[in-house]
């Protein structure tokens, strides 16, 4: 098994620490495992084990099992969902939802971000792990929306599916029967996510999305995205 070096990155938003941890190794995989949303336990637990077993890098922001980030800035209390970070209208639109936008928790974000984009490039596949509520976000999403096109096996839970913006990788996923999502950057609104950051960057996006507590599944899932990746 791979010997990963650990650093705990102390990234601050505003007054506020916010703990960045990054797992890397000496002969690196070109793929970056991110895991935004602290409390999506199934998708930390997978990501850490495979990281472990393949020597996949690996980065994941330290929360308090929290999903979204509180800080403050001057005594003022802001929260932003972490994964609505990567734009200027994203920030803005999930500080106004969850607190009150100001330009100085906007630019605070824009730094955070900064340091997390410092380590995507082109040359890795992204590969976000997340977990979702039963029924709460499915591929439902993207057909009531018409923002990517959808393969879904009905054999397969809905919550459990892949969203993508690589055409390969959604034929060769399309053809192993898996659920998958097809993201169409000129049709999606650029809600500050990563996926939408990642194709305006020309870097390849894999979001491996499961219910929580589908271990297995979302286990099977990352295995087999990772098979596809070394064709």
């Amino acid at each position: 098994m791979p010997t990963p070096r650990v650093v705990m990155h102390q990234q601050y938003l505003g007054g506020t620490v916010v703990p960045v941890r990054h797992w890397s190794y000496k002969k690196l995989l070109p793929v970056l495992f991110v895991h935004l949303h602290h409390n999506e336990k199934t998708a930390a637990d997978i990501a850490d084990s495979v990281s472990r077993q393949a020597g996949i890098e690996f980065i994941q922001i330290i929360n308090n099992e929290k999903r979204l980030i509180d800080f403050t800035i001057n005594e003022r209390f802001y929260r932003v969902d972490p994964n609505r970070v990567f734009s200027r209208d994203g920030a803005i639109a999930s500080l106004d939802r969850l607190s009150k936008a100001s330009e100085e928790a906007v630019a605070a974000i824009d730094s955070f971000q900064r340091f997390l984009t410092s380590f995507f490039d082109s040359t890795r596949t992204v590969v976000a792990l997340h977990n979702n509520t039963d029924g709460e976000f499915s591929m439902a999403h993207y057909q009531q929306t018409g923002a990517g096109a959808v393969y879904q096996n009905p054999q397969h839970d809905p919550d459990d599916f892949f969203i993508t913006t690589d055409a390969s990788i959604f034929d060769k996923l399309r053809e192993r029967g898996y659920n998958v999502v097809l993201e169409d950057i000129n049709a999606v609104v650029d809600d500050g996510s990563l996926s939408v950051y990642c194709a305006k960057n020309s870097i390849r996006y894999v979001n491996i999305e499961a219910q929580h507590g589908h271990y297995r599944e979302q286990r099977e899932m990352v295995e087999i995205l990772l098979q596809i990746l070394a064709e």
